[in-house]
Formats: C-alpha cells, structure tokens, sequence
C-alpha cells in the first residue's frame, strides 16, 4: 500500500501506521537529507500535537538519534517519556 500511495504525505501517513503498530510509539518523524547544508530536515510527522518537529534541522552527527543517516542506516529511538 505505501508504494501505491498516490503523494508522498499519504505514503508517509501509511508508513508511520506501520511503524506505531510495530513499535510503541505514538510520534513517528520522516527526515530527508539536505546536501547543501549536510543536515538532516523533518519534513513530515504523526502525533506532534503541536508541529514542532516539522522543519527541525540537525547537522549530521550533532545528535546520536540523528547518526544513523551519517552511516546511511536506518534508527528507531524507542525512549519511552511515560
């Protein structure tokens, strides 16, 4: 279903589906890399009540949850704030 999406929101909709039914989270952020700057930039987030995430930018290796683009590898930081 998410490679059908017909946008590219609807595809990160179905993907953060995914990965709250996989994981116990309820905020799920999609970052693209950005080579001008060599930062990462959220473009797209679920369950940010208050769109804080969007637009967030980190400098690839200033933060260890953002290290994994610097090596190409997927990361999940599943620190539960209960």
């Amino acid at each position: 279903r998410i490679a059908k999406a017909p946008t590219q929101t609807e595809a990160m909709e179905l993907a953060s589906q995914v990965l709250r039914q996989l994981t116990p989270t309820t905020t799920v952020a999609f970052a693209r890399y950005d080579a001008t700057s060599d930062s990462l930039v959220c473009d797209f987030s679920t369950g940010d009540t208050h769109a804080r995430l969007i637009g967030l930018t980190v400098r690839l290796g200033e933060r260890v949850s953002w290290l994994a683009a610097a090596n190409q590898k997927a990361s999940v930081n599943l620190r539960h704030l209960g």
